[in-house]
């Protein structure tokens, strides 16, 4: 990078990452913003220092690394105010939410998300609700305390935004917020049309495949295999549990792995509580259907339980 500026460096290190990161090469990803936000704060550069320091949170939290990705969250917001532009503090405490919220700090998580679109209003008044993938991460809080309404009310909003600007991100997360939240109130209610949470699951899968974004594509992958599984189609649930196993190895993503890991295990209980008198069940491995015995398939449930 000869001839670049420390701050022309800084960005294109964080970049370079996040361009890896798409592509689910994590690893590779974490060195690249590792390096941006060490020229940055060596520039004392606030402002790229906690856009990278906020990346890294992301990537770590992906990786599995739930303290490191809290250390990195925390260090985001640290910077002056006066030296990071607004928007980018916004930003920054959606991530250390977000984290708080993957680390069971709900009500810290809760009242960090109202900070975060407290600070979105300053710049945006007009936008009610965090939105992109950040909107996302809030439904993903309200969900797990059963507000499935109030889940679709920010999404059907931020959708309309998000289609008017062409983000295919945030239109493929908006989608899956509202397949998982017509699910969970279906469950709840004791419903079995499924036809809704289905419509927009597909679109969800299809709109993150578009965009690209392989660090977000196991989260749809998953919740849609969930839906197989509970419908008795249980080739069309390994066919996607499969595909995320593929994503989240290459990483490695170890909390979709963990899930997948999980997701597999129910899959082949399901099978096998639906072919009791069967001899063979059919699986998919490395992308290969095959045909295995139920002492296999059985193995392999108590194999994915230790994976997990």
């Amino acid at each position: 990078m000869d001839g670049l500026t420390e701050t022309d460096k800084s960005y294109v290190l964080n970049e370079a990452g996040l361009d890896l990161r798409s592509l689910g090469r994590l690893a590779e990803a974490i060195e690249a913003i590792k390096a941006s936000l060490e020229t940055a704060s060596a520039q004392k550069d606030w402002n790229h220092a906690a856009i990278s320091a906020m990346n890294l949170s992301d990537i770590s939290l992906t990786l599995g690394d739930v303290a490191q990705a809290l250390m990195y969250a925390k260090q985001s917001i640290k910077y002056p105010e006066d030296s990071v532009n607004i928007y980018w503090q916004m930003a920054c405490h959606t991530t250390l939410a977000n984290v708080l919220h993957q680390a069971g700090q709900l009500a810290e998580a809760d009242a960090t998300f109202s900070e975060a679109e407290a600070i979105q209003e300053k710049y945006e008044p007009e936008s009610l609700f965090l939105n992109s993938f950040r909107g996302f991460q809030y439904c993903d809080l309200l969900l797990g305390r059963g507000e499935y309404q109030e889940s679709q009310r920010r999404a059907f909003q931020t959708l309309e935004i998000a289609k008017r600007k062409h983000w295919l991100l945030a239109i493929a997360l908006n989608y899956l917020t509202l397949g998982q939240s017509y699910w969970f109130q279906a469950q709840e209610e004791g419903t079995v049309d499924f036809s809704i949470t289905t419509k927009y699951l597909d679109k969800a899968v299809e709109g993150l495949r578009e965009a690209g974004q392989q660090d977000y594509l196991p989260r749809s992958l998953l919740a849609r295999a969930t839906l197989h599984r509970v419908q008795g189609r249980l080739p069309e649930a390994w066919a996607d549990v499969s595909e995320v196993l593929e994503i989240a190895e290459e990483g490695p993503m170890k909390l979709h792995q963990a899930d997948a890991y999980l997701e597999l295990a129910r899959v082949i209980k399901a099978q096998l509580a639906a072919g009791k008198t069967k001899k063979e069940f059919t699986i998919i491995e490395d992308g290969i259907e095959k045909d295995v015995s139920k002492e296999k398939m059985k193995k392999l449930f108590n194999e994915h339980i230790a994976k997990a």
